[in-house]
């Protein structure tokens, strides 16, 4: 059981990851380590956002985003993995002392997220509210090039170039919703229907979406079990003129077993081999089945 504060109230919050949560482990030790008690609280904020950045692709600027980015990059050092736990522990916590002290500064993990925010401010990505918990992200194909944007994030993966819309873009505004993600080409529309990157953890304070079943070990996935998302699978099937299908993966896990398009992705339209395939339906028929659910 991993721990961090949760960003809102200072409260905890909880999870079973499939996998080891760097920044849980490490920025939650930091927190607890009596070595730093009034730093940890006096940083808390900071420590709590790199946290989420990295387990939960939430939003992060200034030296929380730095700190996500650097620990991260450290961590794959091969001097630090294959140091001694201790030794792991001193270097990581160095770095971190010294980027809570640093002045504030423009890094260039934060001007990647800038550089694709700015792309949905200019309008080049649609965003579109569908309801409060039901947002919608159209990348038309003059966007989306060599089908870069089919490409999921790895879990705690650094900020690079490689993914051209992050979902810590999207959280920034639509952190505790939906998002329905609608990526053109010539052939059609592919959709990817997400659900927010915490739901793995247990959360306090944050929207629970409905469906989802916390598994019972950490080796089980997350179950989907939602009569009406069905139903609407179901009937976009029953109207899709593509060559694709519409799917509801019956889990979602880190392991990507139950989610062939990955975590935390719970429906998207496949060809062959599950591999990404274009709808001829409409963003406007799409959005509206789906947002009439919340």
């Amino acid at each position: 059981m991993f721990r961090s504060f949760n960003r809102r109230d200072g409260s905890i919050i909880r999870g079973q990851p499939h996998g080891l949560s760097l920044f849980q482990n490490f920025l939650s030790t930091l927190a607890v380590l009596l070595a730093y008690p009034s730093l940890a609280l006096q940083y808390r904020e900071i420590l709590s956002t790199a946290s989420k950045a990295g387990d939960f692709w939430a939003w992060a600027e200034g030296r929380a985003l730095i700190l996500f980015q650097e620990l991260t990059l450290l961590y794959r050092r091969p001097e630090v993995q294959k140091a001694d736990l201790q030794k792991a522990y001193e270097i990581c916590f160095d770095t971190i002392l010294k980027i809570l002290k640093a002045p504030e500064t423009l890094s260039p993990a934060q001007e990647i997220l800038e550089k694709q925010c700015a792309l949905i401010e200019q309008g080049k990505i649609e965003r579109q509210e569908v309801s409060p918990r039901f947002v919608a992200y159209y990348v038309p194909k003059a966007i989306a090039k060599e089908k870069a944007f089919l490409q999921i994030p790895n879990f705690n993966e650094p900020l690079s170039e490689r993914l051209p819309f992050w979902p810590q873009v999207r959280n920034r505004l639509d952190e505790e919703k939906i998002q329905l993600l609608a990526i053109e080409s010539d052939q059609g529309i592919h959709f990817d229907l997400w659900y927010p990157g915490y739901v793995w953890a247990d959360t306090r304070g944050l929207w629970r979406p409905p469906g989802l079943v916390l598994p019972q070990t950490m080796s089980d996935p997350h179950r989907i079990d939602w009569s009406q998302l069905s139903k609407v699978i179901q009937e976009l099937n029953d109207i899709e003129r593509g060559p694709c299908r519409w799917q509801l993966f019956s889990g979602i896990s880190f392991s990507g077993q139950k989610d062939p398009r990955g975590f935390p992705i719970v429906a998207a339209t496949l060809g062959q081999n599950n591999e990404p395939c274009e709808s001829h339906l409409s963003l406007e028929r799409v959005s509206g089945s789906f947002g009439q659910l919340f």
